[in-house]
């Protein structure tokens, strides 16, 4: 019998709803979402549209597989329910020991894990794979109080984070922009290239206030550094989040990580041909 989608208090909102799921399956390309979906940020590191030109329907591609690890019986089943609909091919953990002892039989795909899991938990998941050389893209999804927790995961090596409850749109584009960088060796590259595009946007002090806030200083730290005020710091921050698009720091230091941006300088010119 199909699991009720409307029974599961774990779910992200977008998921408890029956009627969008089935939506979903009108839509003829993933690559539309991002246009029709009222959702999703123009320039937000989870919905970028970087491979320029138009999206081929999903019907035309071999499915790409998602590993979803997650201990709640019912978040799996409703998102297996979700990626199925798009075209996804979709395997379940229930645990990241369990998704670890198959790792190395397991074809390329997209990791999607829960952050706080029972036992191994979405940290260190990323981290045992980085140290085993597992190459598998991971998208870590997490509660609003976990920022600094998806920073971390951010900089262990996770490509992106899904703040919850999430739109089923958002994670759509995630992983639509994952799944396209694995078939595209190119789309990493042109993801940093437009990264850092934006971040070439912000004034010499805000690219220092955010270069150090990807370093993981804290606001009083980098306001001794820089020789300023810890309100002046706060004031260079909340004007690079404008600039860039940001609901929140994670997703500042995001577009940062993503930029490259410790390996940049404030007047640095980004070549794009």
């Amino acid at each position: 019998m199909q699991p009720s989608l409307n029974d599961c208090k774990y779910l992200p909102e977008c998921v408890t709803s029956r009627r969008s799921v089935q939506g979903l399956s009108d839509i003829p390309g993933l690559g539309a979402l991002q246009a029709r979906s009222r959702n999703v940020e123009v320039f937000h590191p989870n919905s970028l549209n970087l491979a320029g030109g138009s999206k081929a329907s999903n019907m035309d591609l071999d499915p790409m597989a998602i590993y979803v690890v997650d201990d709640h019986a019912a978040m799996r089943r409703s998102l297996d329910a979700l990626l199925a609909s798009v075209g996804f091919s979709t395997t379940l953990f229930s645990s990241g020991e369990e998704f670890l002892a198959a790792a190395d039989d397991l074809p390329a795909g997209i990791l999607l894990t829960d952050l706080r899991m029972s036992g191994m938990d979405g940290l260190d998941l990323v981290a045992r794979l980085k140290a085993g050389n597992h190459d598998f893209p991971a998208i870590i999804m997490t509660a609003h109080g976990d920022v600094d927790a998806a920073i971390r995961a951010l900089r262990l090596g996770a490509r992106d984070f899904i703040q919850k409850p999430f739109r089923e749109a958002e994670l759509l584009a995630i992983l639509q922009r994952e799944a396209e960088a694995i078939r595209n060796s190119g789309t990493s590259e042109a993801i940093r290239l437009m990264a850092q595009v934006k971040l070439a946007e912000l004034s010499p002090r805000e690219f220092e206030v955010v270069q150090a806030l990807a370093q993981g200083k804290t606001n009083k730290t980098i306001a001794h550094e820089l020789a300023l005020s810890v309100r002046t710091v706060e004031m260079h921050r909340s004007r690079a989040m404008d600039r860039l698009g940001c609901r929140n720091i994670a997703e500042l230091v995001a577009i940062a990580l993503h930029g490259d941006i410790l390996a940049m300088s404030a007047n640095d010119d980004i070549a794009l041909s």
